[in-house]
């Protein structure tokens, strides 16, 4: 099964979702914030983490080489933002 990243709000209620069917977190080296993603188990980053990890994850997706990857990080981008934009809402990534 691949990781699905998901925006949730305070209830835990999925908003949003993506799956990264490429694989493109288990074939990257990450650094930061997005080296503690947890490929089993859930992560979860709150609006207070999210311009870090915003910030980390454009660098990350600069690796990004197939047209599945490329999607991939534009729409996990998508999802934090949204994220940031909300007071009450976090960004999960959810493991196998």
């Amino acid at each position: 099964m691949a990781m699905e990243v998901c925006i949730r709000d305070e209830r835990c209620l999925t908003l949003g979702a993506v799956g990264d069917t490429s694989g493109f977190l288990s074939r990257v080296d990450c650094t930061s914030l997005p080296r503690f993603i947890d490929r089993y188990g859930d992560t979860v980053f709150n609006r207070l983490q999210i311009d870090d990890f915003l910030r980390e994850w454009s660098e990350l997706g600069r690796t990004a080489k197939t047209a599945d990857e490329i999607s991939f990080v534009r729409d996990v981008t998508r999802l934090a933002q949204a994220c940031k934009r909300s007071r009450t809402s976090t960004c999960a990534f959810v493991g196998d």
